[in-house]
Order: structure tokens, then C-alpha cells, then sequence
């Protein structure tokens, strides 16, 4: 029975799943995860919280769990809850020495340290670093077998559009683990990369919104320990830190850029606003120490604004392509798409590093007015698309009968989706610090409107992802 539900979660042949096999190198994610709890529960008469499931991951371990829940009861399952205040205690020994030629800005900075850089955010701030500045850009990269740090980096630039072979000589690989101490690096090479650079960006985090804190601590509060510890040595650095608004609970309406952390410590439930809180936390308590830091809270990050290039994994972006794909859109009462396209988000911190009077400050990168998800839909049909209207379990149902091909978007919502009062959590994220300190010569936030759409429509149709849309393909046949 349990085989059987992982083949049909995880959209597998019969015979594909052995007993030793983890769900996550099968392809799961956390959507995927989701929808396994609920199917174990409706089969087994069993809830398996994500926390256990995790201890062992494996068909067989999941087999083991299930037999002593309906043996024993639910009740063995239980865990005691974190204690993120005893969690978010900074090492007493990371202290910031004092930086001899004071502090620096982005403009001053000639060796910077970025984390994150293989992903879809630190990809266009790396972008950005090489283009705008003349530093060279130091980036923590996991090894892997099949390709080098620098293949690594080059790989996931080209992805996105941003690949100049002349930067090459300007990016330091720096081969290590967000998720070990010292990076994993040894105590001599950690000290080397301390004296080498002095201004640090670190929007490197594993993002899931299923695991636990305990599956996520490692990676998001370890390694902005570990960033911290980097930045007090040899002189201050200057610590530019990508949080999220997701620290906020939902249903809090009004969520205010300089909000007190501590009235917010047991307010998230999931693993990952969890994570992100007791990072966020480090970060305040090492600038409480004398260590100049700035913190950006961004929502979800959309496509390019003018590339369209866009994360295969933004769980927006899959509901549009795969609504294009299908015809179909779902319907979601008060439903509102938070999306902040990744050119902004990018360009505003590193404006925002590159001014002084700025720095030491807390700004929300979300979309503080987010347009109704049919709005959104309307603008897709603008560009020619055929949009009929579904409720939300309807349009699961369309979806779950045409499922999308492989390396497609819409493999994120494969087998799982969330439930509807998941989609939007009423949130309106202030932005008054964000919106003064970039009132002077920074970027504007672009409007989510026609020629935005029209933009993520060209992209995910050259991607193959989804048809090119009427429109377009009469714009294409006129020329």
C-alpha cells in the first residue's frame, strides 16, 4: 500500500520504488510531502508529522513508523516544540574587532563574500556585484562530483542569461558548506577568507516550507553563525543579510519593517519561518555587539522584469505557466499574488549596501500591494491566452490529469499542491524604511501589469514550458 502511494505522489511506474529508497532523491519536495501525509492518513488512520517523517525518510523507515504509530497511537509522534529564544543565543566569542580604515560600503568594497550564489536571488546579486562594482566576488560553493565550484557558478549564471566569460577572473570560488562549521573549511583557510574580504551578502538558505526546524537549523541559522563569526574577524565587516518576510505569521494583517522580533517568536509553525527567525535574530544580536549589519525581508521573487527569466521552482510562476498550459485558472476567494520581480530585489540591496546613510537598517522587499490573482489572469488573457475560470479543487483536478513535462515549473505542484488558505495570507508588508531610502536615486519597483506579463509570456514559451500565446504569435507572424 505505501508503494503504492509514493508511485502515485511522486507520478512513478509500478516497480520504480525499492524499500531503501529516500523520498526526496525520488523527486519529492515539499509539496510533494504534503500530500503524502494526507495520503498516509486517509490509507493508514495515521498522522506522520514532517518532523518524523524525517528521522528516516526511506519506504522501509516510513513502513517502520506507520506500524508503531497504529500500534502505540499517535501520542509516540510527539515532540516538544522548538525553543527558538535558547536557539537564537549568538557564541559569546563573535565579537567584531574593530575595522581599521572604518566602515565600508558596497562603493568601497574591493573583496566581497557572497553566499547563495548557485541560486536564483544570488544569482542577479552576483549580476549585479560584477556589473556595478569593481570587486572581486568571493562565493561559497557546495563541491560536487560531476563539476567544479566554478562550473557550478557558470552553470546556474548561463541559466539565467547573465553569463560573461570576462567575469571569470573577477569570481573566487570558495569551495565549502553553508551547513558545517567554519563552512567546513579548516580553522587556517576560514581565517584566510576572513582576512581576504570585507563586506559580506548572505541570502544563502535552503528554502522549504515542509521540513522541519531541525532538517533546515544546520544550513540557515549554522551557517549565518558561521557567516557572523567570518565578519568579526579581522576587523569588521559589514553583514548585509537576506531574511524573508515569512518570519511574520500569517493572518498579522500589518507586518512593520522595525516589529519586534521577540513578539514574533512563537508565532511561526513551519520549520522555515522558524529558521529564518532564529537567523534573523543572530544577526540583530551580533549588531547589538558592534557589528555594522542591514537586513532584507523579501516576499516571493518573480521573473526578470525584462528578461523574464524566472526560478523553475516560484510556486507562482508554476500556477501560471501550468494555467496557461491548461486553459484553465483557479479561482481563490481574496486570493492576491505577492510577486516582486528578482531585478528589483537585487538592485535594491545592492543600492541600499552602496549607501551609508541606509546602512544598519531593516527593509521589506515584498510587493506591499499585491493585485488580486484575477487581475493577474486577466493580464495573461490580454496577451491572447483562453483563461475559463475554475474553482481551485476543479483546477487541481485539470492538472492532476495532464500532468506538466518534465523540468517544467509546474513539477512543483507534481502529485501535491497547497491547500487554498495556503495560496494568501493577508499580510500587507510596510515598506516606509525601504521606500525612503530608496527615494533618492534607487531603483522602482516595476508594476505588475500587461507588459510584465507579456514579458514571463515570451520567456516561458521560449523555455517550451507553455504555448506562446495568441497575441505574440500573430505579433510573430506579421513581422
Amino acid at each position: 500500500m505505501l508503494t503504492r502511494i509514493w508511485e502515485g505522489v511522486l507520478r512513478l511506474d509500478e516497480g520504480e520504488v525499492l524499500p531503501e529508497d529516500d523520498f526526496f532523491d525520488l523527486g519529492g519536495h515539499s509539496l510533494a510531502a504534503a500530500q503524502l501525509s494526507s495520503r498516509l492518513e486517509q490509507g493508514f488512520g495515521v498522522h506522520v508529522s514532517m518532523p518524523v517523517f524525517m528521522e528516516d525518510p526511506t519506504l522501509s523507515g516510513l513502513c517502520d513508523r506507520i506500524e508503531t504509530l497504529q500500534r502505540d497511537g499517535n501520542d509516540v509522534e510527539t515532540r516538544p516544540s522548538e525553543d527558538l529564544r535558547a536557539e537564537a543565543v549568538l557564541d559569546p566569542e563573535i565579537v567584531p574587532q574593530p575595522a581599521t580604515d572604518g566602515t565600508r560600503t558596497l562603493e568601497d568594497a574591493d573583496n566581497v563574500f557572497l553566499t547563495g550564489a548557485t541560486g536564483f536571488l544570488g544569482a542577479f546579486l552576483l549580476d549585479g556585484l560584477l556589473s556595478e562594482t569593481d570587486a572581486r566576488v568571493h562565493c561559497l560553493v557546495r563541491q560536487r562530483e560531476d563539476s567544479s565550484e566554478m562550473e557550478s557558478i557558470e552553470t546556474n549564471l548561463r541559466g539565467y542569461g547573465l553569463w560573461r566569460p570576462e567575469w571569470e577572473e573577477r569570481i573566487v570560488p570558495v569551495a565549502g558548506d553553508l551547513g558545517e562549521p567554519l563552512f567546513g573549511m579548516t580553522e587556517r583557510e576560514f581565517d584566510a577568507l576572513a582576512r581576504g574580504v570585507d563586506l559580506i551578502f548572505h541570502p544563502g538558505a535552503v528554502v522549504n516550507l515542509v521540513y522541519p526546524y531541525s532538517a533546515l537549523e544546520a544550513a540557515n541559522v549554522g551557517g549565518t553563525r558561521e557567516v557572523l563569526r567570518l565578519a568579526c574577524r579581522h576587523g569588521a565587516k559589514p553583514v548585509h543579510h537576506v531574511s524573508t518576510n515569512g518570519i511574520f505569521p500569517p493572518g498579522m494583517v500589518l507586518c512593520e519593517e522595525d516589529t519586534d522580533l521577540d513578539d514574533l517568536a512563537e508565532a511561526r509553525e513551519d520549520g522555515y519561518g522558524q529558521s529564518k527567525w532564529v537567523a534573523e535574530k543572530l544577526v540583530r544580536e551580533a549588531a547589538g555587539r558592534g557589528l555594522p549589519v542591514s537586513i532584507y525581508r523579501p516576499g516571493n521573487v518573480s521573473g526578470h522584469s525584462e528578461s523574464g527569466a524566472s526560478n523553475p521552482r516560484d510556486l507562482l510562476g508554476a500556477v501560471i505557466v501550468e494555467s496557461t498550459r491548461l486553459g484553465y485558472a483557479p479561482e481563490v476567494e481574496g486570493w492576491r499574488m505577492e510577486m516582486t520581480p528578482v531585478d528589483f530585489v537585487a538592485a535594491a540591496i545592492l543600492h541600499l549596501a552602496s549607501e551609508p546613510a541606509a546602512q544598519g537598517g531593516t527593509y521589506h522587499l515584498a510587493n506591499p500591494g499585491p493585485p488580486p490573482a484575477d487581475e493577474v489572469f486577466d493580464l495573461l488573457e490580454e496577451q491572447g491566452y483562453a483563461l475559463e475560470r475554475l474553482p481551485y479543487e476543479e483546477w487541481l483536478q485539470k492538472l492532476d490529469a495532464a500532468p506538466p513535462e518534465e523540468g517544467s515549473p509546474g513539477e512543483v505542484l507534481r502529485g501535491a499542491s497547497p491547500a487554498a488558505e495556503e495560496l494568501w495570507e493577508e499580510n500587507i508588508y510596510e515598506d516606509s524604511n525601504a521606500r525612503r531610502a530608496l527615494g533618492d536615486g534607487g531603483p522602482t519597483r516595476p508594476a505588475i501589469d500587461e507588459d510584465l506579463m507579456e514579458t514571463y509570456a515570451r520567456y516561458f514559451a521560449r523555455q517550451g514550458w507553455t504555448e506562446a500565446p495568441a497575441a505574440l504569435q500573430e505579433t510573430k507572424r506579421s513581422r
